[in-house]
C-alpha cells in the first residue's frame, strides 16, 4: 500500500529593483514633495506595506534584484552606507549585486557588502584577482521559510541578467 501525504506550502515574494537611491518620497512628476495629498513611494511607505505584507503572510521572502546604487544626491552623499541602512532597516532578506553596485569600484562595494544583514548573491563574478570582497557574497543561497528552503541565485553578463529561483 503506497501512502502519500500531500501539503501545501504558501509564499509570498516581495521584490524590488532599480531603486537607484530613491529613497524619499516623490510628487507626480518625480520631483520632490511638497504636498502629502500628492506624494508617493519613499522608504516610510515601502516599511509600512511590508511591514503589514509580512503580518498577513508570514511565508514571506524580501528580495532585491540589484542597482540599488546611484541616482539621487543621497547616493553622492553617503554611497553603500545609506544603501546597507535603509536595506537593513526595510528588513530584506537577500539581494543580488547589480551593475550599478560597481558604479564606484570594488572600494564603492565594501560599505554594502561588509554591513548587510541579509544575505548578497552573484553566481558568476570571479573574486579571485580581487581579496576586498572575496567571501563577501554567495554564488547561491537558502533562505528557509517555515521549514520550506529556497534557492536564489543570479547570473551576469554583458548583454542579459538572469534569476534563476528554485525550490
Amino acid at each position: 500500500m503506497l501512502i502519500t501525504r500531500a501539503t501545501s506550502f504558501n509564499l509570498t515574494i516581495l521584490h524590488t529593483n532599480d531603486v537607484h537611491a530613491h529613497y524619499n518620497e516623490i510628487n507626480t512628476f518625480g520631483g520632490q514633495c511638497n504636498n502629502i495629498e500628492n506624494c508617493y513611494g519613499g522608504m516610510a511607505r515601502l516599511k509600512y506595506k511590508v511591514d503589514e505584507i509580512k503580518r498577513l503572510y508570514p511565508n514571506t521572502l524580501f528580495l532585491d534584484a540589484g542597482d540599488q546604487y546611484q541616482g539621487t544626491f543621497l547616493f553622492s552623499e553617503f554611497g553603500g552606507t545609506i544603501v546597507h541602512t535603509y536595506m537593513n532597516l526595510l528588513g530584506y532578506d537577500a539581494m543580488a549585486l547589480g551593475n550599478h553596485e560597481f558604479d564606484d569600484g570594488i572600494e564603492g562595494l565594501l560599505s554594502l557588502v561588509e554591513n548587510s544583514d541579509f544575505k548578497i548573491l552573484s553566481c558568476n563574478i570571479a573574486t579571485s584577482g580581487e581579496p576586498l570582497i572575496q567571501n563577501k557574497f554567495l554564488k547561491s543561497g537558502i533562505i528557509d521559510v517555515d521549514g520550506e528552503k529556497n534557492r536564489h541565485c543570479r547570473l551576469h553578463n554583458k548583454r542579459y541578467t538572469y534569476t534563476i529561483q528554485a525550490r
